[in-house]
């Protein structure tokens, strides 16, 4: 996945391991990239990495979107709640740091919340792919976080 706005571009990387993170068993913690092109090429600004990685967490194997100087970045796998119901990360410019993961405010097992992720100047818009609601399970949902 990819996210681009003006001269920045945000890159996932879900194979890539984490070198905050020991390596127990050979599982990709996953990343971010960001580039930023001055005129004369693209040039890496950050490699982003999930503070509170799990392995299998799915960190940069959901959604991506970059707006002005916040990131966010989905981690649909990781288990916080429940098994599987996913979290995303923001990142905040300058340095593209950590500062929340936004959770479900009502997180059922296999939600994959962060599976598709848009972002507009003060709105997330955050799928839950495999979200059960009264249609059925693997319905899917939308969360709206301001």
């Amino acid at each position: 996945e990819l996210a681009l706005d003006g001269a920045v571009i945000a890159i996932t990387a879900p194979g890539s391991f984490n070198s905050l993170v020991p390596d127990l068993s050979g599982v990709p913690y996953g990343a971010t990239y960001i580039f930023r092109n001055s005129g004369g090429g693209w040039t890496q600004e950050a490699k982003l990495l999930a503070e509170a990685a799990q392995q299998e967490d799915g960190f940069a194997g959901g959604g991506i979107a970059l707006h002005q100087d916040y990131l966010i970045v989905g981690a649909p796998s990781t288990e916080v709640a429940t098994k599987y119901n996913g979290v995303a990360y923001l990142f905040e410019r300058p340095g593209w740091q950590e500062s929340h993961r936004v959770v479900a405010p009502d997180p059922l097992n296999e939600d994959h919340f962060g599976a598709s992720i848009a972002a507009t100047e003060d709105m997330l818009f955050i799928g839950a792919n495999r979200r059960c609601n009264e249609t059925g399970c693997w319905a899917g949902a939308l969360y709206f976080v301001n």
